[in-house]
């Protein structure tokens, strides 16, 4: 491969030109440790022993596999850029160099060596536009740039002579010397530090570590023969949580954080480690075990008997307390009987947003509209089923206690809908003693409603803290459960 060979052409970006480097130069190892899989061009700076930059003064980062010469053969109609090189791999050079260039044609020698047309297409956008020609050369690129390899800044710190990190070593290395010791760690996104133990055949103990001396001071001990060099990440700050471990990013100030092994996160939108085979039958469940877990999407496993059987849905973690989940967004209608499928088109908090909630148990109902929250809680505090509890009358459903915005000059009744004249949770209140069902209201026309839009046109609009037996205006509500003792 063309990054194994003394000869390769590789270049140095200096002031916007690229010179020549010597194939035993820092930046030339560097190159041909990341370019092992394609024949690729790529700039490095190395602005000082310790700081290795990826392609800066102001360039975007850019790796630019090359394909397979095709030979007789040329792009035509989209040659931006006539210019002489001095081989194959110069005229990929400049390619590389302007971030326009997706393909090269090769041409026959001239004055001071071969022509070299850069392309802005190639033969996989505008297949029709390669055609044969006579003493051309034509190659495509795979344009990966930061899809590809992330650039990388890395720079490391001083020398602590003596002393080594312990219980982090990830990979334990051979290497020239300390700068290609260093060099190792650049090309790992893992490392965090380095080791560099005493003499071995062929170079030197190079030891790589997940993290370093600011967030496990306890963990660099001395040790005879060793030294160690910490780098400027952005693990370095200790911003990840517990169970989690920090991987360092492209620059100095970017990091990542992953589980731990032995730990997964049940959260598709935030990142919340908890041990393998741990399950939360609900958000209150797993808010009452992780209090600090914020607000997100998580899977939830309502039968504890069967893991692969789970749930995804969005637990609100600070409303009234937190642990509520969520069953449905809607700014007019919704069927949490049929409707049971989360769609990440439609995230919690708009219109649209659905998940299963039959499963669960409850017994306390809570509406969020925009900043406001209502929640209600059965007195008594038994609990039911959500599944179960269709059509049921308000009587077999209990009175229910007002908290956060809703008035508590009265008690409430609960309904669950599926058909009639409305769907969905319904709370209203415990008016003239009479008890309502989903499709009698009692005539209620003085308390308080929270419940989706009806069928009936004299009932259209969504009620949130104000009389529903008439029509009100449309308008966004989000509605969620809770069992709590």
């Amino acid at each position: 491969m063309a990054s194994n060979n003394a000869n390769v052409n590789v270049a140095n970006i200096i002031d916007g030109e690229f010179r020549e480097l010597n194939p035993t130069s820092t930046n030339f190892l560097l190159l041909q440790s990341m370019c092992q899989e394609h024949e690729i061009y790529a700039g490095f700076v190395s602005n000082s022993s310790d700081h290795l930059t990826c392609v800066p003064n102001g360039r975007k980062c850019r790796i630019l596999p090359l394909t397979k010469n095709q030979t007789g053969k040329a792009l035509s109609n989209h040659v931006f850029d006539n210019l002489t090189a001095s081989d194959e791999k110069n005229c990929g050079l400049k390619c590389f160099l302007d971030e326009r260039c997706a393909s090269i044609n090769i041409g026959p020698p001239v004055k001071d060596g071969f022509i070299c047309e850069l392309s802005s297409s190639d033969h996989i956008q505008d297949p029709e536009s390669l055609v044969p020609k006579d003493g051309y050369t034509y190659k495509g690129t795979e344009v990966i740039g930061n899809q590809g390899r992330k650039c990388r800044i890395l720079p490391l710190t001083k020398n602590q002579t003596g002393k080594a990190l312990s219980n982090h070593v990830f990979d334990n290395l051979t290497a020239s010397d300390e700068k290609n010791c260093g060099l190792k760690c650049f090309l790992d996104e893992r490392c965090a530090s380095i080791n560099i133990g005493p003499p071995v055949k062929d170079g030197f103990i190079c030891e790589l570590s997940s993290s370093d001396h600011i967030q496990d001071p306890e963990s660099l001990v001395p040790k005879d023969g060793y030294t160690y060099k910490g780098t400027e990440n952005g693990c370095s700050s200790n911003p990840c949580g517990n169970n989690e471990i920090c991987m360092p990013g492209g620059l100095p100030t970017e990091y990542k954080c992953i589980c731990k092994k032995g730990f997964v996160s049940h959260s598709s939108d935030r990142l919340t480690c908890v041990s393998n085979g741990f399950t939360a039958s609900d958000c209150q469940d797993l808010h009452s075990k992780f209090p600090s877990f914020p607000s997100a999407m998580y899977k939830l496993f309502p039968d504890s008997s069967n893991h692969d059987n789970w749930i995804e849905a969005y637990c609100d973690m600070t409303s009234g307390g937190g642990g509520w989940t969520m069953c449905y967004t809607s700014d007019d209608k919704a069927d949490p009987r049929q409707e049971v499928t989360y769609d990440p088109a439609h995230p919690y908090g708009t219109d649209g947003y659905r998940t299963n909630c039959n499963p669960f148990e409850f017994n306390e109902v809570i509406f969020v509209h925009g900043q406001q929250f209502a929640w209600f809680r059965r007195q008594g505090g038994q609990a039911l089923n959500l599944g179960s509890s269709y059509r049921n009358s308000a009587s077999d459903n209990g009175l229910w206690d007002g908290h956060g915005v809703a008035s508590t000059s009265y008690s409430y009744q609960l309904l669950v809908c599926d058909a009639d004249l409305v769907e969905g949770l319904f709370v209203s209140g415990f008016a003239n003693s009479c008890y309502k069902r989903c499709g009698s209201w009692c005539a209620d026309s003085y308390s308080d409603y929270y419940r989706m839009s009806a069928t009936h046109p004299s009932f259209r609009g969504v009620a949130f803290k104000e009389n529903g037996h008439v029509s009100v205006t449309y308008k966004l509500v989000s509605v969620g459960i809770r069992k709590r003792k």
